[in-house]
């Protein structure tokens, strides 16, 4: 049985990477296919963790514990929202005790594979932009194309919100940065690819992931590149001329970059037609909620109560209908949830995963870490399966797996 557990495995890892791409209802068949082959293959080959495996595994899927502590704290009438984020948020405590049973029964690096992440990403961007494209060639001019109206496009189209995508690319691009290649047909295939992905996410441009986008590739160019001064310096000069050249050319590029102009000029703009002013209108609805719940919290479904309330009470004020919103800030959404003690324990989640990264020197793990962490800034990323299944998948897999960490 472990011999076909072993060959199966290789296999196992591309489709679960592949899955991130598909479907969702599709991706969590493969992935409760994924759980109960581990744990039929563990129970046969009398797989168990350690006492340390347990408590690490406790540490990082114990988040999930917190809304399982409020079922009793919650109206009757809510508890169906909050059963419901039971349901979607399971993978969270689930997956970090099973991965490390995966990787007791794995001969084979995981790393070796994530070259399908990759693929399935580059042609995810490629054929979705296709599909979204020849939708859009009823437009007679694409440069007043608006980029709000192609984001909710391709989202249709794809069923990945452009945040969750930006983050895939993000890790992607990493994954390629940090492979080891010896050929030269190797590192052809690896820049095809890399502009598949930039590009990418210069069409859909979600911003908090250009800017991790920039944080990677500088610190992939001035720290870990082992390229001259001068190569460095064209280098440099060549994104900074190709960015114009996407500013200057890209019509929902323009549009997204030119809001952030916007906002910091300080010219007066309405808030709806702003993301990044809209953006910072909810972040003080966050503030205001916290000053009066800094200490013990709201709880996840008062908090969404209270949201609304408050988007109701300014959409009346300003007479324009704002719709509903998340607290679009995952520390911040943690925080007004499970009060300080849980925003702590959050923290701690992550604290233990970057020791650890670097512990390891593994600089991938460091990378998803940065794309997670920052990604939490401007958006609730564990409020949907696309987040949910990123993070409960990899943060375990990375953390436990210390034989080989090199791609």
């Amino acid at each position: 049985m472990r011999n076909l557990f072993q060959y199966i495995e290789p296999w196992m890892f591309r489709i679960v990477f592949i899955s991130f791409f598909l479907p969702i209802h599709l991706q969590t068949l493969i992935f409760i296919s994924f759980f109960s082959w581990i744990l039929f293959n563990a129970i046969i080959n009398k797989i168990t963790l350690s006492k340390h495996e347990w408590l690490i595994a406790l540490l990082l899927g114990g988040g999930y514990l917190f809304y399982i502590a409020y079922i009793p704290l919650t109206e009757s009438h809510s508890r169906i929202g909050l059963y419901s984020f039971l349901e979607r948020k399971v993978a969270l405590f689930v997956l970090p005790f099973i991965i490390p049973i995966t990787l007791k029964l794995s001969s084979h690096s995981f790393y070796k594979e994530l070259k399908w992440f990759v693929y399935a990403n580059a042609f995810f961007i490629i054929v979705v932009n296709i599909l979204s494209f020849i939708h859009t060639m009823q437009y007679d001019n694409l440069y007043h194309l608006n980029h709000v109206d192609y984001r909710i496009l391709f989202e249709h189209i794809g069923g990945i919100h452009p945040t969750y995508l930006g983050m895939y690319s993000c890790f992607s691009i990493s994954i390629l940065l940090l492979n080891q290649l010896h050929t030269i047909r190797q590192k052809l295939i690896s820049i095809i690819l890399q502009l598949i992905l930039v590009s990418g996410l210069v069409l859909l441009s979600p911003k908090i992931s250009l800017l991790i986008l920039l944080l990677i590739y500088s610190y992939y160019l001035f720290f870990i590149a082992s390229f001259k001064p001068l190569y460095k310096i064209i280098i440099t000069s060549l994104v900074t001329v190709s960015t114009l050249l996407a500013y200057s050319a890209v019509p929902f590029f323009h549009q997204r970059i030119g809001e952030v102009f916007l906002f910091l000029s300080n010219h007066p703009t309405n808030a709806i037609d702003n993301s990044v002013l809209f953006r910072q209108f909810i972040f003080q609805i966050d503030l205001n909620l916290l000053k009066d719940h800094w200490l013990f919290g709201i709880g996840p479904m008062e908090l969404q109560h209270q949201l609304d309330n408050a988007f109701l009470y300014t959409s009346i004020i300003t007479k324009t209908y704002l719709g509903s919103y998340n607290t679009h800030n995952e520390y911040l959404n943690q925080w007004l949830s499970f009060g300080l003690v849980g925003f702590l324990y959050f923290l701690s989640i992550y604290f233990i995963q970057v020791r650890k990264a670097i512990q390891l020197s593994n600089k991938l793990y460091l990378f998803f870490l940065v794309i997670i962490l920052v990604s939490f800034l401007t958006e609730n990323i564990l409020s949907r399966q696309h987040g949910i299944l990123f993070i409960a998948f990899f943060s375990p897999i990375f953390y436990f797996h210390t034989k080989d960490y090199h791609i």
